[in-house]
């Protein structure tokens, strides 16, 4: 009889520092929804696995491995069987050397012991339990945010309308998943996991905020609709998508506040209406096994370099940003409106890569990725350690060998986005070149490969 346990601890930190992932360097000193630690175990009384949710934007590899070696120790779950994924607010304290700016060390070492805790404790919770998988389509909540211009060049979050609009680039997955645990004793809902692809950058509005963002709302909302119960959000293949329509020439809501409560009320609402249609998950033991794909990094060039240098140390005030990343990058856009502020973030970044690349002192410059896979009866879990396209999560599910197929990314590490090859071509953010986007450009096809193989062969086993 399979057993599975929940546990969640308060990890929203002082005030009084910045957040992660907006480039505002102003402290955050209020707490819109708090931040936490979630944990799911199982165990099949022959192998324990832990699935951790973070409300952080991303983790390192080396970060990662830090984490499984504590639980390791301190709750006996082997590094290879616990996975641990990150929501990806952007409105959490620093967790990786990102921009200009060094890590949180001391919340780094909260975020440490936390998860070994709340594994601990979810480890002590655990009951016999069964599992039941939903599926719905939740539209109106996840759009494409990379527009294709009459160029043939994108902006990232442009608009998408007027007239050198041609169509928003990529496809939009808004399959909501959900993975529920009852007691077999009293039915009573323990936990579960949701899933949904949507980039968690709600904005907040004014001054800087600690915020969960829209997964907070979510599972919060799970939680208090089905009467209890722990529920953790990963996050699907979001790389390309976001909560705002381009398409609308005003805003849908008033503010941020009252557009996250209603996407995490809206989720919540339709994850819950459809367990009705959930399937029941037979689940005799627990499958578990991961993957190291090799991929080589992208380099800056000279001239890239030395546009770089030239525009941090000599541009004019009244360059034309569009004309130097036109001849920096081969396109005209980064985001759709070029800024003194993007231009010198992708100078330093330029710099910052070549100098990093050429103390490395090898010919070839690669990374290594660890696809994961966990198989839980019919539903899979793939998670990547990136943030990945929509279409090459869909890929992922659609070569699946398994009936269902939950993507989780920024799971076990973050090496920075992986876009589809055709983006590589178009531009905007996602694909240029810097500490967030520096693998090869086929990247994202090759770990989607991994990931078919990986499933195949949990398939079999």
């Amino acid at each position: 009889m399979l057993s599975v346990g929940f546990a969640q601890e308060d990890i929203t930190p002082a005030l009084g520092r910045p957040v992660a992932g907006t480039g505002d360097e102003r402290p955050a000193n209020t707490v819109e929804l708090p931040l936490h630690a979630r944990a799911m175990t199982l165990d099949d009384g022959e192998r324990r696995v832990a699935l951790v949710a973070l409300d952080v934007l991303f983790l390192n590899a080396d970060t990662v491995a830090e984490i499984r070696e504590t639980v390791a120790e301190s709750t006996g779950i082997a590094p290879q069987d616990t996975l641990v994924a990150c929501t990806h607010t952007h409105y959490a304290p620093r967790t990786t050397a990102l921009h200009d700016h060094e890590p949180d060390h001391d919340y780094l070492d909260r975020i440490r012991s936390a998860v070994a805790r709340t594994i601990a404790v979810a480890l002590d919770r655990q009951r016999a339990a069964r599992l039941n998988f939903a599926s719905v389509s939740a539209p109106g909540w996840t759009f494409n945010r990379r527009p294709i211009y009459r160029s043939g060049q994108v902006g990232t979050q442009g608009p998408a309308h007027g007239p050198d609009f041609v169509a928003l680039e990529g496809p939009v997955d808004d399959e909501l998943q959900l993975l529920l645990a009852s007691a077999v004793d009293d039915g009573r809902p323990l936990g579960g996991i949701v899933n949904f692809a949507c980039h968690a950058t709600v904005r907040p509005d004014g001054p800087p905020k600690v915020s969960a963002d829209y997964p907070g709302r979510l599972t919060e909302q799970l939680a208090a609709r089905l009467g209890g119960g722990v529920f953790l959000y990963t996050a699907g293949a979001c790389g390309d998508l976001w909560s705002f329509d381009l398409t609308r020439r005003t805003p849908r809501f008033e503010d941020s506040t009252t557009h996250l409560h209603a996407m995490g009320d809206a989720l919540a609402e339709a994850a819950i209406e459809a367990l009705p249609r959930a399937t029941p998950l037979d689940v005799p033991r627990i499958r578990s096994a991961r993957r190291v794909v090799r991929l080589a990094q992208r380099r800056p060039t000279r001239r890239q370099l030395e546009l770089a240098r030239w525009y941090l140390e000599q541009a004019p005030d009244d360059v034309d940003l569009a004309a130097l990343t036109q001849e920096a990058y081969g396109h005209a856009h980064t985001f759709y409106e070029p800024t003194v502020f993007h231009a010198a973030w992708f100078a330093r970044e330029t710099i910052g890569m070549w100098e990093w690349q050429r103390r490395v002192g090898t010919r070839a410059l690669v990374e290594d990725l660890e696809v994961h896979a966990l198989a839980l009866g019919d539903l899979a879990i793939a998670a990547y350690p990136v943030e990945l396209f929509a279409e090459l999560g869909i890929a992922t599910k659609r070569r699946s060998a398994f009936p269902h197929t939950m993507v989780a990314t920024l799971a076990n590490g973050w090496h920075g986005y992986a876009p589809t090859v055709t983006a590589f071509e178009r531009g905007g953010y996602e694909p240029r070149l810097g500490q967030q986007s520096r693998l090869e450009e086929q990247a994202g096809p090759k770990l989607v490969e991994a990931a078919g193989v990986l499933l195949s062969e949990l398939s079999r086993r």
